[in-house]
């Protein structure tokens, strides 16, 4: 394994979602307090940033090469092309307070989304799975700040974390309808400085995870064991994709938002996308039907 790169020097708020798009071998992300949606080139090393108008928190590619998007308190359609978001729809009309944050497509294709109170201060938070013709469900609810959307490759256990109360959930997963059950605590670091935000799968089945406040990401074995770390130079790693022609890159986002002039001056490329050759492959993300 080589060491961690900076493949990307930037000064993201809160850089989250990546998200790899194998036809155009470019890493999508999003910067939901910059009100931004990114993307680089790794072969070519080229860079767009698109402002949004917007709180953008995750998205999934789409097979005519567009994308859907999580945002504010709903999803939108974004055109990479012509850098325009538009096709607004709410999935949370009741719940002023909150706004979306984690965002993945299942094996199904379905759009699976969770909020958050925007102000970290309630658990009124939930997680919706939304179908090809843009119908939501609500799957989860009273959750304080949803992230880790990740399945296993066999689709039978899904992996969703609260952030709020820093432990990472396992479920049995019912693919064909959707249905979550048999809730258990995959990993925590309650009592620690270091909080689960988003992950990715690996095609052995492991989970990796960007740990906030922490300056790493953790690989987790299936039953809940800690099997690598890799430290970052950056104390708010976000969360991760795999990426690359073979998937064995993990691409890494991070944040600066709440970061001051001292620790800034410590953390240089805070909010900047980072990479490691981590030697295994990822598990393909699917794209969204609708």
């Amino acid at each position: 394994m080589t060491d961690v790169e900076c493949v990307l020097r930037r000064d993201c708020l809160l850089a989250e979602g990546p998200c790899w798009d194998r036809r155009s071998g470019r890493l999508y992300w999003v910067d939901i307090k910059g009100h931004a949606i990114e993307f680089l080139c790794p072969s070519t090393g080229v860079h767009h940033r698109f402002a949004v108008d917007a709180g953008p928190s995750g998205l999934a590619l789409r097979a005519d090469g567009t994308l859907i998007v999580a945002c504010d308190r709903g999803c939108a359609l974004f055109e990479p092309e012509r850098g325009t978001l538009h096709s607004k729809w709410n999935i949370e009309e009741d719940r002023l307070q909150n706004r979306c944050n984690d965002a993945k497509a299942d094996s199904m294709g379905r759009f699976w989304v969770g909020t958050m109170h925007d102000g970290e201060e309630q658990n009124t938070g939930a997680l919706y799975c939304i179908s090809s013709n843009q119908s939501a469900r609500r799957i989860l609810d009273n959750i304080g700040i949803a992230n880790t959307l990740a399945w296993s490759p066999d689709d039978t256990t899904f992996y969703f974390a609260d952030s709020r109360i820093q432990t990472i959930f396992a479920f049995d997963f019912e693919r064909k309808d959707a249905r979550l059950s048999n809730r258990r605590i995959f990993a925590t670091t309650a009592g620690q400085s270091m909080t689960p935000d988003g992950s990715a799968m690996d095609c052995e089945g492991y989970l990796w995870n960007a740990q906030w406040g922490g300056a790493r990401v953790v690989r987790y074995a299936p039953d809940g064991r800690i099997d690598r770390i890799i430290y970052l130079p950056v104390s708010q790693p976000t969360s991760c994709a795999f990426g690359g022609p073979d998937l064995s890159t993990l691409y890494i986002t991070s944040a600066r938002m709440g970061l001051n002039s001292r620790q800034l001056a410590c953390e240089p490329l805070a909010g900047s996308i980072f990479a490691v050759d981590v030697g295994i492959g990822g598990l393909p993300v699917a794209d969204f039907a609708g």
